[in-house]
């Protein structure tokens, strides 16, 4: 299992499945094997999900939402955990679903974000499994990114920016 746990400022990608816990700041990746942060590294097709756990956050959901859907890596599933919400944040969701068929909405009731977080884990997947905050905004790379690195460095636990 893996866990992408993002801030509008932090990428981190890890994995989970009998590897030394290594980390790797994509900054060394970069000086390392290419010095222009626009490259494009390795080929990848695995199915990475991504997790955003909503609660109250219509103001902020539907912009998050499209940073996701507006990845350059494709190949994602994207499972929106509604809490309870009593705004129109399920609504955003649900329609942001309706219009691609990588997301998939759930609506449970009000449990708290380690709750919520631990079931749409059990929903993933995906090779990887990334957390996105419903206020935050994803860089257009930063899913191909920092997965190219756990794909071409097996070694390497933890992908941050």
């Amino acid at each position: 299992m893996c866990q992408f746990i993002s801030t509008s400022a932090n990428i981190y990608l890890t994995r989970k499945s009998g590897f030394k816990l290594q980390y790797k700041n994509i900054k060394t990746f970069y000086r390392k094997f290419d010095r222009s942060p626009t490259a494009r590294y390795f080929p990848m097709t695995s199915l990475i999900s991504i997790i955003t756990t909503t609660y109250n956050r219509e103001q902020y959901l539907g912009t998050a939402i499209e940073s996701i859907l507006a990845q350059t890596y494709h190949n994602f599933e994207l499972i929106i955990w509604d809490d309870g919400s009593t705004d129109s944040s399920l609504a955003i969701a649900r329609k942001y679903a309706q219009q691609d068929t990588r997301i998939q909405v759930i609506a449970a009731p009000h449990q708290g974000r380690g709750i919520a977080l631990k079931a749409a884990h059990t929903m993933c997947k995906g090779t990887y499994t990334g957390w996105v905050d419903s206020d935050d905004l994803l860089a257009p790379r930063a899913i191909e990114e920092t997965a190219a690195i756990l794909d071409a460095q097996p070694e390497i636990g933890v992908v941050y920016t």
